[in-house]
């Protein structure tokens, strides 16, 4: 059926294939988590045509987190693929998105490390910040 097709329109050169994606989600969002890759996505705009292939990963996620009512969704992570039409060959422009589950599952949990452990990472703050401190000195006494 394509040489059918690539007869009666030979030209696909003009054909407009730009395209955006206001959001692309396999559940609810998870607070705290990154956004998603496809969202406020917009390709085609400068003006070639060609073939664009999305490819996501799907991930199931449960958050389990302190504080946080138990929610399951999805997240993905995306690959993406473009190929510019080239003259005289026999393609036409298309845009797809393929995606696959993944057989890992993904469990958000936090808690509390207690209070030895607010501590020390207190006193690696200051420790941080006095050798910081330290080493601006020396470069402000070698510098000046």
């Amino acid at each position: 059926m394509l040489p059918h097709v690539l007869r009666l329109t030979p030209d696909f050169s003009r054909l407009n294939m730009s395209h955006a994606v206001a959001d692309l989600s396999f559940g609810p969002h998870i607070p705290g988590s990154p956004p998603n890759p496809l969202a406020g996505v917009a390709r085609g705009d400068d003006g070639r045509t060609g073939t664009w292939r999305y490819f996501a990963r799907v991930v199931p996620v449960s958050d389990a987190r302190a504080g946080a009512r138990h929610l399951s969704s999805h997240q993905y992570s995306l690959g993406e693929h473009f190929e510019a039409l080239r003259p005289a060959t026999p393609a036409i422009p298309s845009v797809s998105l393929a995606y696959d589950m993944a057989p890992l599952a993904v469990t958000l949990e936090s808690e509390w490390a207690g209070w030895p452990h607010a501590l020390l990472r207190l006193v690696a703050v200051g420790g941080g910040v006095r050798a910081l401190a330290a080493f601006l000195d020396r470069v402000a006494h070698v510098v000046g």
